[in-house]
């Protein structure tokens, strides 16, 4: 969805290896 603090805590908590 939109790239909001959830969201990126998600992605964080999914793949935490993420490039930026």
């Amino acid at each position: 969805g939109c790239v909001n603090r959830l969201e990126l805590a998600l992605r964080m908590l999914t793949m935490p290896s993420t490039p930026a």
